[in-house]
């Protein structure tokens, strides 16, 4: 069965919207943009999955929280470079499965002073000495 909505078009009062005699809307597509100027769009009631084309997703502004479900990046960068903030992981166990560098004069820290876990190194090991041109030893 087909399903229909009846909206009012108002071009008058503040410019051309469309007003819905009901907040309850079946299957809606729409073909260039959505923007919502005020309120809440909520999807909290629906169980099905929220899916986005190739545009890309912005999130100005509250930041975004993820309370289930986690985050998986399937293709692409990681890349939080632009901000000044910090980067927490959680409590259990973190792999790091590509080269890591630590840039320019930023320092690795492990534990702190009297409460440093093991540090367990596999592999060589080379030390870099201080200063410009100053070579590494193995």
């Amino acid at each position: 069965p087909r399903s229909h909505l009846v909206a009012y078009c108002d071009s008058y009062s503040v410019g051309n919207r469309l007003i819905f005699p009901s907040t309850t809307l079946p299957t809606l597509e729409v073909d260039s943009g959505f923007t919502l100027s005020a309120g809440t769009f909520d999807l909290s009631a629906s169980s099905g999955a929220v899916s986005f084309g190739s545009g890309g997703v912005s999130i100005a502004g509250g930041g975004l929280t993820i309370t289930d479900g986690g985050l998986t990046l399937s293709a692409g960068n990681f890349d939080a470079s632009g901000s000044t903030g910090t980067f927490a992981t959680s409590t259990g166990a973190n792999t790091l499965n590509g080269n890591v560098a630590v840039s320019n004069t930023n320092t690795f820290t492990v534990g702190a002073a009297g409460s440093a876990g093991a540090s367990t190194l596999y592999g060589n090991l080379v030390v870099g000495a201080t200063g410009t041109g100053n070579g590494a030893t193995s």
